[in-house]
């Protein structure tokens, strides 16, 4: 008798489980979301996350990372390509608008220019602060500043 209600509770476990997982999914699938990333190769070195998956994204933020299809108001089909949240450029050179374009085409989405810097990072901050296409940052470099005390 009592492995009769172990086993009568572990099916009525697993139907709730499967229940909640068909609920989820639903759930997923009838979200219309701004923006699906579709068929994707999502990599993840350090979890050995490898899969193809299909993104959901709302208001500007991931949403939904599923196997399921999603449904978007614009859809980007990804196949056969990989899927990262961005690159970070340390040495950057030449921060014109056009490099800025051409950095994001590269996947970069923050640089900083670290080599020589500047000596006046208040005047360099607003001679870009009409916005640009990725995050951006300057260093104090040593020779600006070795010129300027000598």
């Amino acid at each position: 008798m009592n492995s009769f209600r172990t086993n009568r509770h572990n099916f009525i476990l697993i139907i709730l489980i499967l229940g909640s997982i068909i609920i989820g999914c639903n759930r997923l699938q009838s979200i219309q979301y701004d923006f699906v990333i579709h068929g994707g190769r999502l990599m993840d070195p350090e979890s050995g996350l490898d899969t193809v998956q299909n993104i959901g994204l709302l208001d500007g933020k991931i949403s939904a990372i599923s196997g399921d299809s999603l449904v978007g108001k614009t859809t980007i089909h990804a196949i056969g390509l990989v899927l990262a949240p961005g690159f970070i450029n340390l040495n950057a050179h030449n921060l014109s608008d056009e490099h800025f374009q051409l950095m994001i085409k590269d996947g970069i989405t923050t640089t900083f220019q670290t080599e020589v810097g500047t000596a006046d990072v208040d005047q360099w901050y607003h001679e870009l602060q009409g916005g640009q296409f990725c995050n951006y940052g300057e260093s104090i470099g040593h020779i600006p500043v070795r010129m300027k005390i000598w």
